[in-house]
């Protein structure tokens, strides 16, 4: 066969093989398309209707307000921020587009030269290594999508990104992005972010802040200003370059933002407040549900004012401190049981919230380096410490024998313990700390506006986070003396009693039988444990005598003194039996503090109010609530056992309150073995009441009564509360008049007598007798208790 017939027919072949391979590849492309297209199809016939974006209506923040205006808490699932567009700056928008899609206002929601670019990298690196969203596509993967990298997502993506792109202008576009993007540490949005890192809105962002924020999309954990600073910085560099490479900026203007200083939002502490918005929050979630309180965006005003709950917290705080103390130290936290320097620093390592910078007064974890016979050197902070001997002293607490010479008699190398910081120290020079260590002691605080109710502080223990019982609400405890008032109000509600009536303080004794029909005794007596004899009502209020407080209780009738302490608000159960004059029926803060306040205010009861209102999203009140008020003691008697409680204060248990120097009334409690201690008082426009004790219900120590455990919380506060408000005297009732008596008898003093005393009475109840005249003594006076 010639050359040239064997070449055609080889080319031929060639031709035909070729032929049938396009056919091939054109039959493959043209059913991989139609799969693609019935793919794409499917998909689109299956995703939402994007219109639904024009009701955005994103998970919003329950925002609670103090009264005096100021956010004191929040409830978030999501903490978002609404904003519309035109209040974010042009400055902070240019930044987003520029780190996240610079080609956002020219594509139709997809970036093909974006798509191409990213694919070669990531062939390149064998991995994927760059995205190439557009900020179209990241709106419709937030809004509609899961994050899943895989190929129908992406479809699905590109879809709704076309979709959007369709029906929405570019701005509205980037207003839902800048809106609903996660920024981190619970942010959600540019407003939310710009206040949770820099504690300012968005309009007073600088132009590095708010590269910074741009910057966080791409990883809101590796970038967060707040746990890296530094990379949070180098990812700031980058977008601001991009931003001159966009035409956004300048590059000086670029170089002057890099100069500046990053200044971050304090990182916050204990949230103030805690156990009142605990209640704020069980309440709203009982009213409106779970949904609503977490992400509805209810506005909700309160009684709480953000200035005395500062200053209850840390009274009391301080004082269970001072009360714990007095116990004697628990020992350390941890023992490593080794000297070994490395062992210490891992230890250190360890402490997820191990300090770097210290102030004055901080209460921080230090683990000991070594121990001398007259100070212990400690790794605190970012650098060392010591602790001399002198600031341990209480190691061993009051009341025993053994007493602290030398830090080396509870302490050794590689313990950890609990410091405050005396004096921070610097570059060279060792801070001072003194040892500390987290009460067991437990405590409460309540604190009421007189005349409407208003919670205005509210503590139920020492930590929230620690525990999240709420003392002031919950739990019932005995009140001791500090129930002894009310009684007193029903003897003087009955107008058979005055403050100058006289009970004879002498022995008495009670048959009680038992189950078993075992006759049992009971002798009650004083605190003091002897008897004064005959005894005014002012006098015996003024130093809580049990005897007299029993004997009035027998007169006046159990059943209507009871009627009295819950017509002023005592709700829980209380024991129909003389022990009742002795506080052993247990009731809550709230209750005490309550009954006080009606004593205050003239015999008028308020129910505590804590929420003012609660509006929705749109601003609609969903409810609103008012202070309520009933007379449940007559005024005069209110105002007569008001000035009763003041001589407790002047010169009977509560003598310490004097410091307060303006009027006050109130009355000590303390149970049997030291349980419990208590002070219930109030000022013409506070109350206030302090509960101090031991969950388990164990002694807090010899002599911890209810003026030395409590009064000192209750003082603290008092003394910041009534800062800046005029001392205020306790109104008088018209119908209250005054009368001088006979101190020992409480009778009418006879003329010129030199030992009277004045004493107030609701009119009609001054004694008509007159008491004997009695020879002048040397050193008589004219006195008053009153």
């Amino acid at each position: 066969m010639p050359e040239r017939h064997r070449r055609l027919r080889r080319a031929g072949f060639v031709r035909r093989v070729l032929s049938r391979l396009l056919l091939l590849l054109f039959t493959a492309g043209v059913l991989a398309g139609a799969a693609v297209l019935g793919l794409v199809a499917r998909y689109a016939a299956e995703l939402p209707a994007v219109e639904v974006l024009r009701d955005y209506n994103p998970s919003l923040v329950t925002k609670v307000y103090g009264a005096d205006g100021s956010v004191v808490g929040e409830f978030f699932v999501e903490r978002r921020v609404i904003i519309p567009l035109a209040r974010i700056p042009k400055t902070l928008q240019d930044a987003f587009v520029a780190a996240e899609d610079a080609s956002f206002f020219e594509h139709h929601g997809l970036d093909f030269r974006a798509v191409l670019r990213a694919t070669v990298r990531n062939v390149l690196a064998g991995g994927v290594v760059q995205g190439a969203s557009t900020i179209t596509q990241q709106v419709a993967r937030n809004m509609f999508l899961s994050s899943e990298r895989r190929l129908a997502r992406k479809i699905k993506e590109a879809i709704l990104a076309y979709r959007i792109e369709k029906h929405f202008t570019k701005q509205d576009i980037l207003g839902l992005y800048l809106n609903h993007i996660y920024l981190g540490q619970g942010a959600y949005g540019v407003q939310a972010a710009a206040l949770t890192y820099f504690g300012r809105p968005v309009d007073q962002l600088n132009l590095l802040e708010s590269a910074v924020l741009a910057g966080l999309p791409k990883a809101p954990t590796t970038y967060s200003p707040a746990q890296h600073p530094e990379r949070a910085l180098k990812r700031a560099s980058y977008v601001l370059t991009r931003m001159t490479e966009t035409g956004a900026i300048t590059r000086a203007q670029a170089k002057e933002a890099s100069g500046l200083k990053l200044r971050l939002q304090k990182v916050a502490g204990a949230q103030r407040g805690a156990f009142f918005l605990e209640y704020v929050r069980r309440a709203l979630e009982k009213s409106y549900g779970s949904d609503a309180v977490y992400r509805g965006g209810l506005e909700v005003r309160t009684t709480l004012d953000p200035r005395l709950q500062a200053a209850a917290e840390d009274a009391v705080r301080a004082g269970l401190r001072e009360v714990d103390k007095r116990r004697g130290w628990r020992g350390p936290a941890k023992r490593l049981g080794t000297a070994d320097a490395t062992k210490i620093e891992g230890l250190i390592r360890s402490l997820d919230t191990w300090p770097v910078l210290l102030a004055a007064g901080d209460i921080v974890p230090a683990v000991i380096r070594e121990v001398s016979e007259r100070e212990a050197i400690v790794r605190v902070g970012s650098g060392e410490g010591v602790l001399p001997v002198a600031e341990m002293l209480w190691v061993y607490g009051q009341g025993r024998e053994e007493r602290m010479k030398s830090p080396r008699q509870v302490l050794r190398a590689g313990d950890l313990l609990l410091v405050r910081v005396l004096a921070p120290g610097g570059p060279g020079v060792r801070a001072r700390v003194a040892l500390e260590q987290d009460p067991d002691v437990e405590g409460a605080l309540l604190c009421q506006d007189v005349h409407s109710g208003a919670v205005l502080a509210m503590v139920g223990g020492f930590d929230f986070a620690r525990n999240q019982y709420n003392r002031a609400l919950q739990a019932r405890r005995q009140p001791g003396s500090a129930f002894k008032p009310l009684i007193y109000a029903a003897a003087l509600e009955s107008g058979r009693w005055t403050p100058a009536s006289v009970i004879d303080d002498s022995p008495i004794e009670f048959e009680n039988r038992d189950d078993a029909a075992k006759v049992k005794i009971w002798r009650p007596s004083n605190f003091e444990d002897k008897f004064f004899g005959p005894t005014r009502l002012r006098v015996a209020l003024n130093h809580s005598r049990n005897v007299v407080t029993i004997k009035l209780l027998q007169a006046v009738g159990v059943q209507k003194v009871i009627a009295v302490a819950q017509r002023l608000g005592i709700a829980s159960p209380l024991a129909p039996d003389l022990t009742l004059a002795l506080g052993s029926s247990s009731v809550t803060l709230q209750e005490l503090t309550g009954a006080y306040g009606a004593i205050a205010d003239g015999g008028v009861r308020h129910d505590p109010l804590t929420i003012l209102s609660v509006k929705d999203r749109t601003g609609r009140v969903l409810e609103e609530h008012a202070p309520s008020a009933a007379e449940v003691l007559s005024r005069d008697s209110a105002h007569v056992l008001t000035s009763m409680l003041q001589t407790v204060v002047s010169d009977g248990t509560g003598w310490k309150v004097k410091e307060l120097a303006r009027p006050v009334a109130g009355k000590t409690g303390t149970t049997n073995d030291y349980v419990d201690a208590w002070f219930m008082g109030f000022t013409p426009d506070l109350v206030t009441g302090v509960w101090v004790g031991l969950d388990r219900r164990e002694s807090l120590g010899w002599h911890e009564t209810g003026s030395r455990a409590a009064i000192p919380i209750w003082l603290g506060f008092m003394t910041a509360a009534v800062e800046g408000r005029p001392a205020a005297v306790f109104p008088l009732s018209p119908g209250v008049v005054f009368a001088k008596i006979d101190p020992e008898r409480g009778l009418l003093a006879p003329p010129e007598s030199f030992d009277a005393v004045v004493e107030v009475f609701r009119a009609g109840t001054v004694p008509t007798e007159v008491a004997p005249r009695q020879p002048a003594r040397e050193g008589d006076f004219y006195r008053s208790d009153h």
